[in-house]
């Protein structure tokens, strides 16, 4: 939540709290009147938690190309201290194309365009913009290629992944596709999110026929879950030293 975010939520808190004060203060009820403005506000708590109806959204996925047989259905997410949540009270708007009350987006015609959704009870404040291409079919598609080839990814942690086709003649050219993993997520824009258990997985790409497809091995690694520093803590005269050492722990329990 950025600064300027805060202070204007925070002013207009003020002027309804003023004008509460105002229309109660014949009646005694100033002191109920504080408590319950800051109980609605909405504030982030002593915990750093964020409601989550007041937490920017993103959509996914953030950047898309399909082609003009084929869609996709996007969705936003809001983050706060307690994690990220999926936010379906949307309005969704495209500056060119098709998409429904649910997010499903499709266009008939090529072009770059933009898909924006914004919270539907919360008077337009928070929005969030994605970007769709829209593309020919390939119908003498010879290969798919996806890059990277290979990837190491640490446990939750992501990866993007991009595809392009290939012609008979060699050359290159964008296409829509469908992704696939045996492990993790893989969202319509190719961003790849790894679950989290370590392992081998693979990362797929097929054509909107499904004819033809590419796959690219994923090592999904263990994560660091914290630092460990030895000793954890020390007495020292004036002047004398200590030598402190770092270890992580991964995920696992074991220490590297």
């Amino acid at each position: 939540m950025t600064y300027r975010y805060k202070l204007a939520r925070r002013l207009a808190i003020g002027r309804r709290l003023a004008r509460r004060i105002i229309a109660h203060r014949a009646f005694g009820m100033v002191p109920f009147v504080l408590l319950a403005a800051a109980c609605a506000a909405g504030e982030p708590t002593a915990t750093g938690d964020v409601p989550l109806s007041d937490a920017p959204i993103a959509l996914a996925p953030r950047a898309v190309t399909l082609e003009t047989n084929q869609a996709s259905t996007f969705k936003a997410y809001a983050k706060a201290a307690k994690g990220e949540t999926q936010v379906t009270a949307i309005e969704w708007v495209a500056t060119g194309g098709n998409i429904s009350a649910d997010g499903k987006y499709s266009s008939n015609a090529t072009g770059s365009y933009k898909v924006i959704g914004r919270r539907s009870n919360n008077a337009g404040t928070t929005a969030d913009t994605a970007e769709v291409s829209i593309v020919p079919p390939q119908p003498s598609l010879t290969k798919v290629n996806v890059n990277p080839a290979t990837a190491s990814v640490p446990a939750t942690g992501q990866q993007i992944f991009t595809v392009a086709g290939r012609l008979g003649d060699g050359s290159s050219v964008p296409i829509g596709v469908v992704w696939s993993a045996t492990g993790g997520s893989i969202d319509a824009g190719g961003l790849f999110t790894a679950g989290s258990t370590p392992g081998a997985y693979q990362v797929i790409a097929r054509n909107t026929l499904g004819t033809i497809a590419d796959t690219v091995p994923v090592a999904v690694l263990q994560s660091l879950d914290h630092v460990v520093l030895t000793p954890s803590s020390v007495s020292l005269q004036p002047g004398h030293t200590a030598r402190f050492s770092a270890s992580g722990a991964l995920s696992d329990g074991t220490r590297v």
